[in-house]
């Protein structure tokens, strides 16, 4: 009994059942023939099934993945509004505080002068 090596898990059982089963036995027994194909077509239905689920699964799963990263993502460019706000203010009160030092330098110099 030779035996068909096949590399894909997807391929049917049938394929992998010795050649007699393929050949004049499967002929001359359609029960025995028509008895694996029913077991082979629910063993596909289960494999779809279980892959069915398990894409709506991942798809859910992903959903609220990308919902959770939106609410991140917003978080996170409010809070960089934020910290930028915060250093422009910086900026601004450093730049008047340099004038007002720059005055003050010069007022002294006069005054020395």
């Amino acid at each position: 009994m030779e035996k068909i090596r096949v590399r894909n898990s997807w391929v049917p059982t049938c394929l992998w059942q010795p050649r007699i089963l393929q050949g004049r036995l499967a002929k001359s027994s359609p029960t025995l023939w028509d008895s694996t194909l029913q077991e082979q077509k629910g063993e596909l239905r289960k494999r779809l099934s279980y892959t069915t689920h398990k894409l709506e699964m991942l798809e859910t799963e992903f959903d609220s993945t990308r919902q959770y990263l939106e609410i991140e993502l917003r978080r996170a460019q409010e809070e960089l509004e934020k910290v930028t706000e915060k250093l422009r203010r910086i900026q601004n009160n450093y730049l008047a505080l340099q004038r007002i030092n720059q005055d003050l330098e010069d007022k002294l110099y006069r005054m020395c002068y």
